[in-house]
């Protein structure tokens, strides 16, 4: 499929952008995450990534077989590695990944499983970046927003629209 828009975007410590990760991307030639997929009608490289882990978790909460799932994730997680080590957006993954693994060898498996696949399904249907949010409570996450931790950050980071999915998630102090 052709991608439209392969051009560096914003970059910063939870941007994704080839600066965030200290070294920039390590594959120049794949298309960042960020990136419309034009054969798509404008969903990005990320949304079709996301979409195509959710069959690998239904698979896996329905039958118990997790190998497909956790190696979807690691491909997942490494292909938002190669443009930032840093990122949220590869934190995301990542956290995605381990508690994919967790849910395959604990007995709170199915809660878990619901549980990331409500995040995929925000993610895909309406861009609703639950893992990035759930990040950006932890201070480093958020070095140009100082605000307290408490009730009302959490309330407002929760609720903050949905912005374009080429911008990285933030909430204003």
């Amino acid at each position: 499929a052709k991608v439209a828009g392969g051009g560096r975007g914003a970059s910063g410590p939870n941007s994704g952008g080839a600066a965030a990760g200290a070294r920039g991307a390590l594959v120049p030639v794949l298309p960042e995450l960020h990136t419309e997929v034009s054969a798509l009608r404008g969903k990005t490289v990320a949304w079709v990534l996301w979409s195509w882990t959710v069959p690998f978790l239904l698979w896996a909460a329905a039958t118990g077989s997790c190998g497909p799932l956790l190696v979807a994730s690691a491909l997942h997680a490494a292909y938002a590695a190669n443009f930032s080590r840093t990122s949220l957006a590869t934190q995301a993954r990542v956290l995605f990944l381990v508690t994919a693994a967790l849910a395959a060898v604990t007995p709170l498996g199915s809660v878990l499983f619901a549980t990331l696949l409500a995040a995929c399904v925000l993610e895909v249907a309406v861009g609703y970046r639950t893992l990035e949010r759930v990040l950006y409570c932890v201070p480093a996450n958020r070095p140009e927003n100082r605000e307290a931790f408490g009730i009302d950050f959490v309330s407002r980071v929760f609720s903050e629209p949905v912005g374009p999915p080429s911008r990285p998630f933030s909430v204003t102090p």
